[in-house]
């Protein structure tokens, strides 16, 4: 099992020393709008750190809709060949698929169009994850910040009728908190679960509040997970805390009975 963790650009330099495996950065640094020439001298400052940069995620800007009456799914594609292509060329391998704003449905319009587009949007990032050898991992989301595939159950349903060899699920165990959902849920994703989020209480790094992380861990490894596990928390002073939070994770991690 790897162990990864959110950070911005400016922590790259302490994700190795704090006992991460990999980093895991916000898809907006690849900003498909920027000149290839421009990009490359973004590239080798992020690859200059030296910290393998796995996985990515908010793969869209807030402002694009990938559902309702205002999608324009040629500017989407546009932004998403060029942002998988740079993803990759980072060495990624994991995209989260979460967009809650983004795939938000507007009073008044039709769940079923709703979801058929989203499925569109999951299908075109799946099928560019496959050409560049990555993955797209797709996330149900707590009901305060989308109505649209909110449940473990919804995201199963969701992914098991898409059918892309290239996507699965991500559950971030926070969004399962805010929901009330027990983590005897996640039976229902077995064989499907792609790459794991964890925090603690209000988006702290694990370990530093009371929710039952070790638990979580216990789940995972009853359901056969032996995928990475990200970190993805508020960081108050992040230096120290990802320390922290490193040590914490593999201390909870391997007594859940997970091995890497």
């Amino acid at each position: 099992m790897f162990l990864g963790c959110c950070v911005g650009p400016r922590e790259l330099r302490f994700v190795r020393a704090a006992g991460f495996d990999y980093a895991e950065l916000n898809a907006k640094v690849t900003n498909p709008a920027m000149p290839d020439e421009e990009w490359r001298a973004v590239r080798d400052e992020l690859l200059r750190n030296e910290v393998p940069l796995l996985a990515f995620n908010r793969l869209f800007p807030p402002d694009m809709p990938i559902v309702g009456p205002d999608v324009d799914m040629d500017a989407i594609e546009r932004y998403l060949s060029i942002a998988f292509a740079r993803m990759a060329d980072l060495g990624g391998q994991h995209v989260g698929f979460g967009a809650g704003k983004n795939r938000r449905v507007p009073e008044g319009f039709p769940f079923a169009e709703a979801r058929a587009q989203l499925a569109r949007v999951v299908r075109l990032a799946g099928d560019l994850a496959a050409y560049h050898g990555m993955w797209v991992h797709f996330e149900f989301f707590n009901r305060a910040e989308t109505n649209l595939i909110n449940t473990v159950e919804e995201a199963v349903a969701f992914v098991q009728e898409l059918q892309h060899h290239r996507v699965d699920l991500l559950i971030d165990f926070y969004h399962l908190v805010q929901n009330g959902e027990p983590v005897s849920e996640l039976e229902k994703a077995s064989g499907r679960i792609g790459y794991v989020h964890v925090a603690d209480e209000q988006r702290r790094w694990p370990g530093s509040g009371s929710l039952p992380v070790r638990e979580w861990f216990a789940a995972l490894r009853d359901a056969g997970y032996r995928g990475p596990v990200s970190i993805e928390c508020n960081f108050q002073d992040p230096i120290p805390e990802l320390r922290q939070a490193g040590e914490a994770l593999r201390r909870l991690s391997y007594s859940g009975g997970l091995a890497r």
